[in-house]
């Protein structure tokens, strides 16, 4: 099997004592950067090598997903209530970093009931304002006032209207029903533009009305793009706004990406549109974000599975050729008179190599310099098995399938 990738097994998981295994930092990062990666191009883009500890994380990702989609929407309709200063009990996000699944799963049964709780708050708290706004835009009449308190509700409640059979109400019905497909998350502004176009529609001629009821559709479906887009920057925010993520930002791209995540916070409190400039940069920074969170969950893996072999990861060394996997290995056993170093390449092979911090005095320091080489050598294998990568050490190249030939 070809090294495009680690692969850890599953163990490496940290485990709870109660709740199952848990994710740690680097894993929550993966899968939500990833979850943020399918948003770009949908499930349905080429398939990813992942490793053995990525796909030990496979069940999560459903879960992953429904929290990163609820996070995201908690936080459109927190951007919503701080720009109308509307009062709502909005749950916070969940940060996955140390939650077990069961843990995610009662979450996000408990936040979806309250964010709908919390967004009708929201509407409820506007609604005044909003009527006045859209009345301001159309001419004051009893008729218009009482046809928007509807429209109001029907957004409200998301069901469309009932009446007689008239042409009239048919159209009315035909403007409720469209109100209900305006996105959720759609932002204040959107739902008075919205309503305003729906009661020039109902207070129009019928056969204006015909023909403004096709761009009241129009208009709504224009708005759902626009609201599909927000959403979408406010979910690679998030990504980006990942410990990980940041903290790499910060020291590897402190520039470009720290101006990416603020322009698609501009998007998310709804000052501006996600244009294509900018999707362009988002889709590249999420594709940064995405090989930094798999080397540091590999990093991570590593160091524990390397602990288990009795060795101690140090400072980080620097290898060329290394895909930014690389670190000195120290041994109580080996008294500082050895270290090692242990790094992986661009194919996803794992490389090791003693290193001699001192001269070899005697006979039995030379005996000692062979037997921890040979020693060292023989855990790497255990180590490229247990990973289920391929293995380069001083003897030579060693493929994870053992029928499969020696590299020349």
């Amino acid at each position: 099997m070809s090294s495009s990738g680690i692969f850890v097994a599953p163990h490496a998981v940290a485990v709870a004592a109660v709740s199952g295994p848990v994710l740690t930092e680097a894993a929550a990062a993966v899968l939500t950067v990833r979850a943020a990666s399918s948003a770009i191009e949908g499930p349905a883009r080429g398939a990813v090598e992942q490793t053995a500890g990525e796909s030990s994380l496979l069940a999560w990702e459903p879960v992953v997903a429904a929290v990163v989609e609820l996070n995201v929407r908690i936080r459109m309709l927190t951007a919503r209530a701080a720009r109308t200063g509307a009062a709502a009990d909005i749950p916070p996000p969940l940060s996955l970093a140390g939650r077990s699944r069961a843990e995610a799963e009662r979450w996000t049964a408990a936040s979806t009931g309250l964010l709908t709780q919390a967004r009708s708050a929201v509407r409820d708290s506007v609604v005044a304002e909003e009527a006045r706004q859209v009345i301001a835009r159309l001419t004051h009449r009893p008729e218009i006032i009482e046809t928007l308190a509807v429209f109001q509700q029907t957004l409200r409640r998301r069901s469309a209207l009932t009446g007689s059979e008239s042409q009239a109400t048919r159209i009315a019905g035909d403007i409720g029903t469209c109100l209900t497909v305006l996105d959720e998350d759609a932002n204040e502004r959107e739902h008075c533009e919205a309503l305003s176009a729906a009661v020039s529609v109902a207070h129009g001629g019928v056969q204006e009305a015909l023909v403004l009821l096709d761009r009241l559709q129009s208009w709504i479906s224009d708005i759902n793009a626009v609201v599909a887009r927000r959403r979408l920057a406010a979910q690679w925010l998030a990504a980006l706004e990942e410990p990980v993520v940041a903290t790499a930002a910060a020291a590897e791209a402190p520039g470009a990406f720290r101006n990416t995540a603020a322009a698609l916070r501009a998007v998310l409190d709804g000052d501006r549109d996600l244009s294509p400039n900018l999707r362009a940069e988002g889709a590249e920074a999420i594709a940064w974000a995405a090989a930094v969170t798999r080397r540091c969950f590999v990093s991570e893996l590593l160091r524990d599975s390397l602990a288990e072999l009795g060795y101690t990861a140090s400072q980080e060394v620097d290898v060329r050729y290394s895909a930014g996997l690389a670190m000195g290995l120290s041994r109580p056993l080996w008294q500082g008179e050895h270290s090692a170093e242990i790094w992986v390449d661009q194919q996803g092979a794992v490389h090791g190599r003693v290193v001699r911090n001192q001269d070899l005095a005697d006979d039995s320091a030379v005996e000692r310099d062979r037997e921890r080489r040979v020693g060292f050598d023989v855990d790497l294998r255990t180590l490229g098995h247990r990973l289920g990568a391929d293995v380069v050490t001083e003897e030579g190249y060693f493929p994870l399938d053992s029928a499969r030939e020696r590299r020349p």
